[in-house]
């Protein structure tokens, strides 16, 4: 056997990791995206406290309130995006990229405890959401 993952190439197979998901078990259905939409609004509303653990110069509850977030945020914001037709080129899946991003950089300044940093950050995460939400209509 010349290639060791060769076994994987199997694109029929729909608990395969790399089937073309023509007979996936999985599907994204509309109940599913009401409750990321769900989700992802108590995600963002995580986030609206950032704010007072900058003022307040906390690091650690920012990082935790970032944490705890970021990663649903990102997740629900992609499927959102997507939608049911599952297409991942258009813009907001793009834009979704670039909040995740900023929310990294966030965090970072955030444990460096450069304060100044992250008030910019925090506004341009919040004008990065409010661009994608105008953009799924949200």
């Amino acid at each position: 056997m010349s290639d060791v993952y060769s076994q994987n190439d199997n694109p029929t197979n729909p608990y395969s990791q790399f089937s073309d998901g023509t007979n996936a078990v999985y599907k994204l259905t509309q109940d599913i995206l009401d409750k990321k939409k769900a989700e992802l609004a108590k995600g963002f509303d995580a986030i609206e406290a950032a704010p007072g653990f900058i003022q307040a110069k906390n690091p650690m509850k920012l990082n935790t309130c970032l944490r705890g977030a970021a990663f649903y945020i990102k997740s629900d914001m992609e499927a959102i995006s997507k939608g049911l037709a599952e297409d991942r080129s258009n813009a907001a899946f793009a834009k979704t990229r670039e909040v995740a991003q900023k929310l990294g950089e966030l965090g970072a300044h955030g444990r460096a405890k450069n304060w100044p940093q992250c008030d910019k950050d925090y506004a341009e995460v919040q004008s990065l959401i409010s661009e994608w939400k105008r953009m799924v209509a949200f």
